[in-house]
């Protein structure tokens, strides 16, 4: 009798122990990949908010800026007003009759070198405590 051997073991390729092996490894990796992709999408969220809060704080403060630029315009056009009053009263001022020089009294006037001669060196006799001496008379007591 001649005996038929069918081999059962084959190549490995369908062995269940390795596909499940190749399956395991397979959902830890997935398993990584959804780790990292929700850490991204928490960063993301924190980044969105954080630019939501910046763009309220843009708009608070364009909206301030709007609110200056209005208030500074009105004040512009106000003193533009103002200059136009004054130029039109200065247009019908009356002229003055006499120049500058004339019409105010300055008083005494002081050049730039000079200064101006006290009272009490001004000659005045009646007021002098002192007695002149003679240039002479000085020297021959120095040299003595």
């Amino acid at each position: 009798m001649s005996t038929f051997t069918i081999p059962w073991k084959g190549t490995g390729t369908r062995r269940a122990p390795d596909r499940v092996a190749a399956l395991e490894a397979r959902v830890a990796d997935l398993n990584r990949r959804l780790a990292s992709a929700d850490t991204l999408i928490r960063a993301v969220m924190v980044e969105k908010s954080d630019t939501y809060l910046d763009l309220r704080n843009a708009e608070q403060a364009r909206d301030c800026a709007q609110a200056d630029a209005a208030a500074k315009g009105v004040q512009n056009r106000e003193l533009k007003q103002r200059i136009r009053d004054l130029e039109e009263q200065r247009g019908q001022a009356p002229a003055a009759p006499l120049v500058t020089a004339q019409r105010f009294d300055t008083g005494q006037v002081l050049r730039a070198g000079k200064r101006p001669v006290p009272s009490w060196a001004r000659g005045d006799s009646s007021s002098e405590t002192t007695q002149s001496i003679d240039l002479g008379q000085l020297r021959q007591e120095v040299q003595s």
